[in-house]
């Protein structure tokens, strides 16, 4: 499952949507959940997760089984056609 522009959720629905979609998704042994967004500021879930696996620390905000993969690419890093 992608989610993208994750940190721009708003109303605190993005942990109360993990949660709802993490049994699914962990049913299969080959399924992820990729998150993809904008930096929003600090403080957001998006935020939280990333820093977290960054840290390397295998807690996540939403569920102590769940294990996040950090990958940053910044915009300068995209190729552009000249």
């Amino acid at each position: 499952m992608i989610c993208d522009e994750f940190a721009i959720l708003k109303g605190g629905v993005e942990e109360e949507f993990l949660q709802g979609v993490f049994p699914t998704v962990s049913s299969s042994k080959s399924s992820k959940i990729i998150l993809v967004s904008t930096p929003k500021g600090v403080g957001n879930e998006f935020y939280k997760i990333y820093n977290r696996a960054v840290l390397d620390l295998d807690n996540s905000s939403t569920n102590r089984m769940l294990k996040w993969t950090p990958v940053r690419i910044d915009w300068w890093d995209v190729p552009r056609k000249r």
